[in-house]
């Protein structure tokens, strides 16, 4: 005897002995087990009640008529009429498995289905298929599958999800697509002045707005906070800058929040496979970047990324890195720039100035590429307090020293705004 093989000399009918009108009494009373059976032929030759609840036929509808034409769809057809030939002729079990069929108004029936050959005293075969609804497991597994792989603020997929897809047009055949890496400009605000509700309700909206101009064969997943990612495939490279600024002029106009009208943008960094990048992370910092450079230049609009972006951005977290390292050491000094009255032909002021010590400052930055940097990054709230705690230390050696006369000016900021102390 062999699995999903059963050969027997016992008839299945209810009309032979005691024992098989039996064993039909136990399968007619499984309410959640929907037993069907067939002759060589496919034909209904058996259909319990619960094949009537799960299919939606009555046992005189199905009665006679073959398989395929009952609740399998047209597409698996095909298929099951070779199956069951192969196990008539070649004795291959058609194994157990999950599988969709359909009811009689052709609607998705999800079961698990499990087969039986039996072999009757006339040396004829019948096939018996044994049916359990999984519908509710399959919603279950969807409704997972969903919170897996969707954001569940905009419906819209999810990191991980796109870095999959990503991936998998990488080793596809296709043959080049645009990654977008789009910022809310200024969503903080939104969130800060009206709630995180409503910021919420600024995701969902932002998502729409972006999907609405894109194809089936695009993408758009929420990445993080207030960043989204659009994956352009359907159309000639070529389109693809007109496509983003179509998305970026569709925020011209407001959104409506509740009961506000909100304006707001956003910047779109654009790279291209395989171009900029034959990998999920290279691609993804390319855009980025490309993004961020969208934002230094005004923000609501777009930047194509090349590589001397890369070189910048590089530059950039070199120099803030160096700098948090020389913050901690106190690895700065001021020089002083005496300022003259004229009339007088005496100092009366001096100008602090702040400079980073040679030995720590490995690139030889100058102040005026890396005080800009260090607004960027956050740094000058930090540095402005180490430049007045060594301008004061300063200044009070110098009245201890009885120069009283002469006034210091501290630069804490790239526009040169000084205070006397």
């Amino acid at each position: 005897m062999k699995e999903n093989n059963f050969e027997t000399n016992s008839t299945f009918s209810p009309s032979t002995n005691l024992p098989d009108v039996r064993f039909l009494e136990l399968i007619e009373s499984l309410s959640k087990v929907a037993v069907q059976g067939y002759n060589r032929h496919r034909e209904v030759i058996y259909w319990n009640k619960a094949s009537t609840f799960l299919y939606g036929y009555t046992q005189t509808e199905a009665l006679g008529k073959k398989l395929e034409d009952l609740i399998i769809p047209p597409s698996m057809k095909k298929d099951v009429i070779e199956a069951h030939k192969n196990w008539l002729e070649h004795n291959i079990p058609i194994p157990s498995s999950e599988l969709t069929l359909q009811n009689i108004k052709g609607q998705p029936v999800p079961v698990f289905s499990s087969h039986v050959l039996l072999k009757t005293r006339g040396d004829e075969f019948e096939m018996f298929c044994l049916d359990i609804d999984i519908s509710e497991q399959v919603s279950v597994r969807k409704a997972l599958e969903k919170m897996v792989s969707y954001d569940p603020i905009t419906n819209c997929l999810n990191r991980h999800s796109i870095e999959l897809v990503i991936n998998e047009l990488i080793t596809s055949s296709i043959k080049d697509f645009s990654l977008l890496f789009i910022d809310i400009d200024r969503f903080k605000g939104v969130n800060d002045v009206f709630g995180y509700e409503s910021g919420d309700e600024l995701l969902l909206k932002v998502s729409e707005r972006l999907s609405t101009p894109l194809e089936k064969t695009d993408y758009i997943a929420r990445f993080s906070a207030d960043e989204f990612i659009v994956i352009l495939s359907s159309e000639p490279s070529s389109n693809h800058e007109k496509l983003t600024q179509l998305l970026i002029d569709s925020f011209n106009s407001p959104l409506k929040l509740h009961d506000q009208l909100i304006f707001t943008s956003i910047s779109v960094g654009i790279c291209r496979f395989p171009n900029d990048g034959k990998s999920v992370r290279t691609l993804l910092q390319c855009a980025e970047t490309a993004m961020y450079d969208a934002k230094e230049n005004g923000r609501s609009q777009f930047r194509i990324y090349n590589k001397a972006m890369s070189d910048s951005s590089h530059f950039q977290i070199e120099i803030s890195q160096h700098l948090r390292e020389s913050l901690i050491h106190e690895e700065f000094h001021l020089v002083y720039q005496p300022i003259y009255c004229a009339k007088s032909e005496k100092i009366v002021a001096c100008e602090a100035l702040l400079r980073w010590d040679s030995n720590a400052n490995k690139n030889n930055t100058t102040p005026d590429t890396f005080i800009p940097i260090a607004e960027k990054v956050g740094l000058m709230i930090p540095i402005g307090n180490l430049i007045f705690h060594m301008a004061l230390k300063e200044l009070k050696k110098w009245r201890s020293n009885g120069i009283n006369d002469v006034r210091m000016l501290i630069n804490i900021c790239s526009d040169l705004t000084s205070y006397p102390v």
